[in-house]
């Protein structure tokens, strides 16, 4: 912790540390590693042409573990201060149990870079709006943009957009631009201590940082309790992640030996004490450390020198606690009583703070004597104190001090003081009472509170980190603002409306976090719950003697439908088809009986109706309901009027009551309507993925153009929104269009755009599709020794999401299959294959059992032609490749039968069977039935611009064609299979086609030898240029 008075990194009146010197050298190596990364905009890294970042080349995170007292935090102040002294920019932060809100490690950090001034340097580098959802977490920024920025407005600073993806990326991109705007200014260490009780929104920051200033000066150091590595905290989960990732060193400190603590009390020179000292602490220098202080105090109260005491005549504690027992006896009554008061508070604690706390409580005490009081816990050295002026805060010296002082008040006077200090908080907070929700909340609970008050700030809490996406917090404080609202309500007779409206917005935003977790099955739960309640209170109204409007009952239908729909995703999420669809089709009934035909609830409905026949391989039903989702949603958003009031549903949530009250000001209380509820009304970025589906749907079923079209339109709204998890998904799809029109320069170039958007919002799982792309695009333009590169670091990258990533592993398999069939190695290519196939069938997806049977047909063809070359002289080789070859005849008959398989994995099977049958049907009819059924493929293909496949169709023809003898048109098609491949740069379809021209040149006029002998020169040399072998003529 940095002294802002003084100068001074850590806490003062600290001796030498001990015993650590290993593992210092440890942390000098990273510093200095991280010294190499000194800033040059010269040499600046270009993202979109780099993917050093999955195995990145250093580990910006080092975290230090140890039981509790063996001396993390200082090892992290004596690592601070060789920082220091080295001229790098410290920060530091800690977490606490007390004050476990979202990101609160983080505001710290922020407020700290505040007060060393390092932010005017900041904005001179970028645009504040860069920076300004970082006023979100602190509100102090707001002021200080408007000072450095005239172009600021503070409306903005808050205004964030209604997608819920959007809010943590923002913010997180904000935090990466400050801690990059620092390193420009010098090296960086930000200290973290404490990581264990760090909240989760905290860790997930810490991680997106890690990940992406592995090549800044900046080093993250955290402390962690030795139990946070083994069990169940929020730090865990982030910590082996990053441990698989190869982003974080982990340093372990040990108890110090009984010559290290002997060194460590030196200043005890009875060589008895010294020993009793050892076998107490047990090698724990805080421990050692405070006995020592005892020895010292005790020998001062009877006037003895130290050097001259007798071991007998001192008595010392035997644990941490009478330790810290016999120096709090030392103090005052009151300042014990303010400490103890303190403890409550928990973490750091301001003069006013504590004033306020004590006169809450009816007390007369004025700042005159808590100032004194405070004075003399310093000089006792029981608390420290940071900043200066107003801004001075105290901290206890060691967490156990702070522990013990809150264990030893009896349980009553706890909950007093808890009480109090949430009466505190909230005049603290008053204006700005979710920033404050968290903490509050917790007084509250210690306290006992009323139900009622315990309620409002675990739902104010709720949507704080709601709005920050902090879901895995907000799940438990909505969790705890439906428990309490419950207990409130029992023993009523009746529940009023309004209290069940309420209810069901809060189990929405409850289902919605759970859902965002992937918790499908949970939130499936809670979503069928709210359905059964909201359709038998609509059953109701519907009976009464006064029936609803029809209006409202439309509205209450559309919302039926709506969570319908959603419990439907979640079973699509969890790959129930069946369950999926029967929900789909529930709502359209209800929609009907209605009357509902149009609006964006129906746009939605054939939305996700759309996804779930994607999924199943029904392209042309997937493709239909996208479209009409598409014309619905177009025709809802222009009948708007006025401007998009895509986050103002005030007056629709009031027509149904589906309203949440969560925030007051000084103004009207403001309206955010429930997270189905905007479903209803549509917006651009709804939009936007209806495109984006139709791009997809439409380049999957040969209609390229069209789907290139509706890409290019959906990318260009994420980018007016700066969508950038969206933009990750539009850019794979584009580039997934271009590699099917073989127009690999701009397929490469979306494909490393993706891969730029995938490093900044970590989708990790995406990049394994992208590299796999890439790979492919490596592949047919010849240059094996990228491909593989690309897929190995997709199989590195599938590896580490355990069974969430089996599509993906499925199709990486089969690729690296067929890469390695490629480079003639059979037996790797076979034991990948049976990987990808055991995978595919426990999916039982046809797409994936299509793509797989295709990778399994095209390597027992291969086994065939490595048997001609390998075993020609045997006798047997013929009957083993007729084998083969039968085998990946009927492998590509199977494939054929599938309906639901994508269709250029239908067009490669009916090539390879046509191929196959060139092979091994001698008649010449036979040969023209081929050559008839060959043209009608390549109509085919031309139709569903596959483009790539047209060199080999043309290939197919020009070997039909020389097999009946007519050299003059087998010509024609070689020439235009090899046009093709030369201006795709499709290398090794060149070579192909460049062979198998060679064998018809051969034989069809001898003198053409010499021509025949250039081309199957050239064709060798790309393939050994390409690292593959001699392909087999056709």
């Amino acid at each position: 912790m940095m002294n802002n008075q003084t100068g001074w990194i850590g806490r003062e009146k600290q001796g030498p540390m001990v015993g650590r010197l290993q593992e210092l050298n440890a942390l000098h190596e990273v510093i200095v590693a991280a010294e190499h990364c000194i800033y040059d905009p010269a040499n600046a890294p270009d993202h979109t042409s780099t993917i050093s970042w999955v195995t990145p080349n250093r580990r910006p995170l080092m975290v230090i573990s140890g039981a509790v007292g063996i001396g993390k935090t200082r090892f992290a102040e004596e690592a601070s201060r060789e920082a220091d002294q080295r001229g790098w920019v410290v920060l530091w932060s800690r977490a606490y149990t007390q004050e476990n809100a979202p990101y609160q490690l983080w505001i710290e950090i922020i407020r700290q870079a505040m007060r060393q001034d390092l932010w005017s340097d900041i904005c001179q580098e970028m645009h504040p709006e860069v920076l300004q959802p970082l006023t979100v977490l602190l509100p102090e920024l707001i002021s200080f943009f408007a000072q450095h920025s005239p172009t600021f407005t503070p409306s903005a600073a808050s205004a964030f957009a209604a997608y819920e993806e959007l809010v943590p990326l923002k913010l997180w991109d904000a935090a990466l631009a400050m801690v990059t705007g620092i390193c420009k200014q010098g090296p960086v260490m930000i200290v973290l201590d404490d990581l264990q009780w760090a909240d989760q929104s905290s860790c997930d920051l810490l991680s997106y940082l890690c990940r992406h200033l592995v090549d800044d000066p900046v080093v993250f150091l955290g402390t962690s309790r030795e139990e946070s590595i083994t069990t169940l905290y929020p730090f865990r989960p982030q910590l082996l992640q990053l441990q698989r990732e190869l982003l974080v060193n982990t340093l372990h400190l040990d108890a110090l030996t009984d010559q290290q603590i002997a060194h460590l009390v030196a200043s005890i020179k009875d060589p008895g004490l010294v020993q009793h000292i050892q076998n107490l602490a047990d090698g724990n220098p805080f421990f050692a450390e405070e006995l020592a202080r005892v020895i010292h105090q005790q020998s001062a109260a009877h006037g003895a020198e130290i050097a001259h005491e007798r071991p007998l005549t001192i008595t010392l504690p035997r644990t941490i606690t009478d330790v810290f027992d016999q120096r709090l006896k030392r103090l005052s009554v009151a300042c014990l009583n303010t400490l103890r008061a303190a403890s409550v508070l928990g973490g750091t604690f301001s003069c006013t703070t504590m004033l306020e706390m004590e006169r809450t409580g009816g007390g007369e005490i004025d700042e005159e004597d808590l100032l004194t009081h405070l004075e003399e816990a310093l000089q006792s050295g029981l608390i420290t104190e940071q900043g200066h002026g107003a801004q001075v805060r105290f901290l206890f010296w060691h967490p156990l001090l702070a522990h013990h002082l809150y264990e030893g008040i009896f349980g009553a006077r706890r909950a007093l003081l808890h009480r109090r200090a949430a009466r505190t908080l909230q005049r603290e907070y008053a204006r700005r009472r979710e920033e404050g929700a968290a903490v509050i909340l917790y007084h509250l609970l210690k306290g006992d509170a009323e139900p009622a008050q315990i309620a409002y700030y675990a739902e104010l809490a709720a949507q704080r980190a709601y709005s920050l996406c902090a879901f895995v917090d907000a799940e438990r404080y909505y969790r705890l603002a439906l428990r309490t609202m419950e207990q409130m309500t029992q023993g009523q007779l009746t529940i009023s409306g309004k209290e069940q409206q309420h209810a069901i917005v809060l189990q929405e935003y409850l289902s919605e976090c759970l859902r965002i977790q992937g918790r499908f099955q949970e939130a499936n739960a809670v979503y069928t719950h709210i359905y059964t309640h909201v359709s038998s209170q609509f059953l109701a109204m519907r009976q009464s003697p006064t029936p609803p409007a029809t209006e409202t009952c439309r509205t209450f239908v559309q919302y039926q439908a709506v969570l319908l729909a959603h419990i439907g995703k979640t079973y699509y999420d969890q790959a129930n088809v069946k369950q999926a669809f029967s929900c789909y089709l529930q709502a359209e009934q209800m929609l009907a009986a209605e009357g509902v035909r149009d609006g964006a609830m129906l746009a939605y409905l054939r939305f996700t109706q759309s996804y779930n026949y994607l999924l199943c391989g029904s392209y042309a039903m997937a493709r239909t309901r996208a479209q009409q989702s598409c014309e619905l949603l177009e025709k809802a958003l222009q009948q708007r009027v006025g401007p998009d009031t895509s986050i103002d549903y005030a007056e629709s949530d009031k027509a149904s009551g589906i309203v949440l009250q969560v925030a007051r000001t000084g103004q009207d209380a403001a309206v955010v309507s429930s997270p189905l509820w905007q479903i209803l009304r549509g917006n651009e970025l709804d939009l936007a993925g209806v495109y984006a589906l139709l791009g997809k749907i439409n380049s999957a079923t040969g209609r390229c153009s069209a789907g290139l079209g509706y890409l290019q339109r959906a990318l260009q709204i994420y980018e007016r929104h700066d969508c950038k998890q969206k933009l990750v998904m539009v850019n794979c799809d584009l580039g997934d269009v271009y590699l099917r029109q073989a127009e690999y320069t701009q397929a490469r170039e979306k494909l490393q755009q993706a891969l730029h958007y995938i490093e900044r919002t970590q989708q990790i799982p995406l990049a394994s599709f992208v590299l796999l792309n890439l790979c492919i695009v490596a592949v047919r333009c010849g240059d094996l020794v990228a491909a593989e590169e690309y897929i190995k670091q997709a199989m590195q990258l599938t590896a580490r999401f355990d069974d969430t990533l089996d599509m993906a592993k499925v199709v990486v398999h089969n690729q690296y299959a067929l890469l390695l069939a490629e480079q003639g190695k059979l037996p790797e290519a076979q034991a990948m294959l049976r990987s990808a196939l055991s995978m595919a069938r426990r999916l039982r997806l046809h797409p994936l059992l299509g793509y797989t049977s295709l990778t399994l047909g095209h390597l027992r063809l291969q086994q065939a032609h490595m048997l001609d070359r390998q075993s020609a002289a045997t006798g047997l080789f013929a009957r083993e490749q007729q084998r083969f070859i039968r085998r990946a005849r009927h492998t590509f008959e199977h494939l054929l039968t599938l309906d639901d398989i994508e269709p250029e994995s239908r067009y490669e099977g009916q090539i390879a069977l046509l191929e196959i049958a060139l092979l091994t049907q001698k008649a010449e009819p036979l040969q023209s039935s081929i050559y008839e059924q060959a043209k009608a493929v390549s109509h085919t293909v031309q139709q569903a611009e596959a483009v790539w496949l047209l060199p080999r169709v043309e290939r197919l023809l020009g070997s039909v064609l020389r097999k009946q003898g007519d050299y003059q048109q087998a010509s024609k098609h070689f020439e235009e299979a090899l046009a093709l491949g030369r201006r795709y740069d499709m290398r090794l379809e060149c070579a192909r086609t460049l062979q198998s021209y060679a064998g018809m040149l051969n034989e069809a006029d001898p003198a053409q030898h010499r021509r025949s002998q250039q081309y199957l020169a050239e064709a060798q040399e790309i393939f050994l240029a390409c690292g593959t072998r001699l392909a087999p003529g056709i």
